[in-house]
């Protein structure tokens, strides 16, 4: 069933105009305190992942709010994202889940049968009204039930800008040498080796989160994406194992040329976040394929030295097939949510916490902060205009954070972030229904042309999400996944710095084909089938 605007606004009075909800304490044990209302407050294990750039502080505003609102405490364990996915397997795998997790819909595919999470549905029935109505109006939702279950509170996103991970490179620096805007990999190529040469010192390329990362980000724009991937262009559109393809070889042939040459930083396959972040804003390298924004950081940083300075989109290029391919990001995180354990004392308070997080106080307040502290605004958000949901629209409901609170985080190497991790606002903190408008405040002008030239190039491409797997196959693709990483994983890494020959990618290919790769694409396609 086709949802349309009009059902898609009802979904959003209901989701963010119903009134908070009232915490009931549910004869809960070991309160530690009552709210102004009287209700018992409880302390919930939350374990959440960390991102470099917004630390999260259980003692920020936000939580404190949540608490004296909700009846809720939360004790957070936050894990570095570096370690995070390690963390929250073993959780997982060990039956040893907090009574909140911070996890998605690849953790829900491999562990929804374990018992470790505990099933949401019967919950939201029962005490979210607001999450009721996003599940059953909203069909990206509905994409992450399994088998008619849902095992996370998913993320939703309101007023996005559509982004991208995309190549940024040094325009300024491009001006400076008389060289061209690069239009094919090839062309990238030739003006990394320039820039090379010009700065002997630097490392152009430069990347975070390993081999992994590097190649899910621009495999697919070279023309064959990374592992299980949606290619428009196979089949008439289909699920296809890039990395066992012979076009994959191509794409590793170039990264060791660049690895070789030394275009591709040599640390690229271990560099946490802060190097990376370094690396950028320090003018030591001139190039990346990822999230856009952070070029944001990097010019600003770069300007107190060079005051043209700019970090800029590379339009989509051009790869040896010809293609101009690069999806944006979702628009919209419901591939990640808070799943709660089932082993949780607690799960019906927490349920009534996520629900009034979707109410306009609970948006208000996790998106925002304190009104009158750190934000005003003139009404509560969505009192009309559905559109919204799908679109950017800075002036709607007149929220706008306070000027001295803007002043505050200017000097930050990360303003926007730093505000939100101070305050305990936004995506990268505790939220379900996150407002983005927050994080274009720091933005200077250009960035708007970033965005316009983003959205108007034809090889932009909208995120197609996983299709929904039954519990047989979500047990095999487990298991495929498993054994095929085993051989793929370290091949990858060893194949771009040349201690393994880029001869034997067949023989490695061949065994990852042994192993279930194509068992993989199989479940995928039929999964994708059974969705239409």
């Amino acid at each position: 069933m086709k949802i349309g605007k009009r059902t898609m606004g009802l979904l959003l009075l209901v989701c963010l105009l119903v009134g908070p909800v009232l915490v009931l304490s549910a004869g809960a044990q070991g309160e530690s305190g009552t709210t102004a209302g009287g209700d018992d407050i409880i302390i919930v294990k939350a374990v959440l992942g960390e991102h470099a750039s917004s630390p999260i502080d259980p003692d920020a505003p936000v939580y404190q709010e949540i608490t004296r609102k909700t009846g809720i405490k939360l004790d957070i364990e936050a894990i570095p994202d570096s370690d995070f996915r390690t963390k929250r397997n073993l959780l997982l795998a060990t039956n040893q889940v907090p009574d909140i997790l911070e996890m998605g819909l690849a953790q829900a595919q491999d562990f929804a049968d374990s018992g470790a999470i505990a099933p949401l549905m019967d919950l939201i029935d029962e005490y979210a009204p607001n999450a009721k109505a996003l599940v059953e109006s909203e069909p990206e939702v509905r994409k992450v039930i399994l088998d008619g279950e849902l095992w996370y509170m998913p993320v939703w996103d309101l007023r996005k800008k559509m982004n991208a991970p995309v190549p940024n490179i040094r325009r300024d620096l491009l001006e400076d040498n008389g060289l061209e805007m690069p239009d094919t990999f090839d062309d990238l190529y030739e003006v990394l080796k320039r820039l090379k040469e010009i700065y002997p010192s630097s490392m152009p390329w430069t990347t975070r989160g390993g081999t992994k990362n590097l190649l899910n980000r621009s495999a697919y724009p070279m023309g064959m994406g990374y592992n299980i991937h949606y290619n428009k262009d196979t089949n008439g559109g289909a699920w296809v194992y890039g990395t066992i393809r012979p076009e994959f070889k191509d794409i590793l042939v170039f990264f060791n040329k660049l690895y070789t040459e030394k275009l591709l930083d040599p640390d690229f396959a271990i560099n946490t976040a802060d190097q990376w972040h370094q690396k950028l804003g320090s003018g030591k390298s001139f190039f990346y394929y990822d999230n856009m924004t952070f070029a944001v950081n990097y010019t600003l940083a770069l300007r107190t030295d060079k005051p043209d300075a700019t970090f800029w989109p590379v339009p989509v290029m051009e790869n040896p097939k010809g293609q101009r391919n690069n999806f944006f990001y979702p628009r919209h995180h419901v591939q990640n949510g808070y799943a709660i354990g089932a082993n949780s004392d607690y799960p019906e308070r927490i349920m009534e916490m996520f629900n009034w997080m979707l109410s306009p106080e609970g948006y208000s307040i996790t998106n925002w902060g304190i009104e009158g502290v750190h934000y005003t605004r003139e009404e509560y958000l969505f009192s009309g205009a559905p559109e919204i949901m799908y679109s950017y629209d800075g002036d709607k409901g007149g929220y706008e954070v306070l000027p001295e609170i803007i002043a505050e985080y200017k000097n930050a190497s990360d303003p926007q972030r730093a505000m939100r991790s101070t305050i305990g606002t936004g995506l990268l903190q505790f939220t379900i229904c996150t407002d983005q408008k927050p994080i274009y405040y720091y933005d200077p002008p250009i960035v708007d042309d970033w965005y316009a030239q983003l959205n108007d190039d034809p090889g932009m491409l909208e995120f197609v999400r996983e299709p929904v797997f039954t519990v047989d196959e979500r047990e095999l693709l487990k298991k495929y996944k498993t054994e095929v990483d085993i051989i793929l994983l370290p091949a990858l890494d060893r194949f771009i710095i040349g201690t393994l020959p880029l001869s034997d990618f067949d023989s490695i290919a061949q065994q990852a084909v042994d192993a279930g790769a194509l068992e993989i694409e199989k479940i995928y396609n039929q999964a994708e089938a059974r969705s239409k």
